[in-house]
């Protein structure tokens, strides 16, 4: 059995291999959202990327709001907006329950060590088929290949539309003219 610390403040037993190997493609994902699952300590360069990503995102949402407000009387392109805002209330919900929930998800990933789901055979001896324990990784490289795809595709077509069109990667509202350098290039690393 592995070795595990056990944090007296938050009363959280740690068996950070274990859990790191399992859902690695899962905790980096949610890393990268800003929501450090699954660690004793935060250092400060990550605590400063979390709260960075997560008012990038806000800030991105507000403005996304607010224009779909101000262009309200254009259905067509409101609707366009309404639609991007409404992907982007579901992410905040997702991200509140997530983050509100978080020592309840480290302890579900704390009640797989008693599974040893790499032990058990990934086909069935008789009919050769799958079985769940063999999803297990197929689903987990799933995972991290839809996220590298979307991330990657999402990139490029920004890319191509801020070099081609000086478009921002989403058309919002700002208190200020946007279009013009600098303002502009930190809009867009803002979103």
């Amino acid at each position: 059995m592995e070795h595990s610390k056990y944090d007296a403040k938050s009363h959280t037993v740690y068996n950070n291999n274990l859990n790191e190997n399992r859902f690695k493609e899962l905790l980096f994902i949610l890393r990268l959202a800003g929501i450090p699952l699954n660690k004793k300590s935060v250092s400060r360069i990550n605590a400063v990327y979390n709260a960075t990503a997560i008012v990038c995102f806000y800030i991105t949402n507000f403005c996304v709001c607010v224009d779909t407000f101000v262009h309200r009387h254009q259905l067509v392109y409101a609707m366009n907006k309404f639609r991007v805002s409404l992907g982007m209330q579901i992410i905040i919900w997702t991200h509140f329950s997530i983050s509100y929930r978080k020592r309840e998800l480290e302890h579900l990933f704390r009640l797989t060590d008693s599974f040893t789901w790499e032990e058990l055979p990934t086909r069935d001896p008789d009919i050769g088929y799958l079985t769940n324990a063999g999803y297990i990784p197929i689903i987990q490289s799933l995972t991290k290949y839809t996220a590298v795809f979307a991330f990657v595709y999402h990139a490029i077509q920004s890319a191509v539309r801020i070099v081609t069109s000086h478009d921002m990667i989403f058309t919002t509202w700002f208190p200020i003219d946007a279009s013009s350098s600098p303002v502009y290039e930190i809009s867009n690393l803002i979103q």
